[in-house]
């Protein structure tokens, strides 16, 4: 047990004025801990694709291979974006919003992989939900967006585009 200590009564002769330790509260440490990781989040560096736009087809091409989370995406890779409904773009965002695009080719190529990468579709969607908030996505957008591909991803699973 630490003890924090007063003062000597030989530093109060002396006019040395007591320094002990702050005591927090719990809810204060968590706290404290929850700046700590958004400023880490924020930090981190986002997963970020070279893709070029094939505007009369409304996709994009992945001309870069690339690596996350363990996953190789060769080039050309064609996706479309995440998929999210025009009506609710202006809510959500466009589907080719750059925090948007990395998490979005490895959702679409592990739905369009013939054993999915080893996942379930799932533990996919997580990962599309890790990626985003990773890509500094809010946490209730990303969530939303994550509810959308559970919901409307089924349709999905084994094509190569959403």
């Amino acid at each position: 047990m630490i003890r924090c200590q007063g003062p000597s009564s030989s530093d109060a002769m002396n006019g040395v004025a007591a320094k002990t330790a702050p005591v927090k509260s719990r809810s204060t440490i968590r706290l404290i801990h929850l700046i700590k990781m958004l400023v880490v989040r924020c930090a981190a560096k986002m997963f970020l694709i070279n893709v070029q736009p094939n505007p009369t087809r409304g996709t994009y091409t992945l001309v870069k291979s690339v690596i996350i989370e363990g996953i190789r995406i060769d080039a050309p890779f064609e996706f479309n974006g995440a998929s999210i409904p025009r009506i609710l773009w202006e809510e959500i965002g466009s589907p080719f919003d750059p925090r948007f695009m990395a998490p979005a080719v490895v959702h679409d190529y592990i739905y369009g992989a013939a054993d999915h990468c080893g996942m379930t579709r799932k533990e996919a969607d997580k990962l599309f939900l890790k990626l985003l908030l990773h890509n500094n996505v809010g946490v209730d957008l990303a969530n939303t967006m994550y509810a959308g591909v559970r919901i409307g991803g089924l349709s999905s699973w084994g094509s190569v585009t959403k």
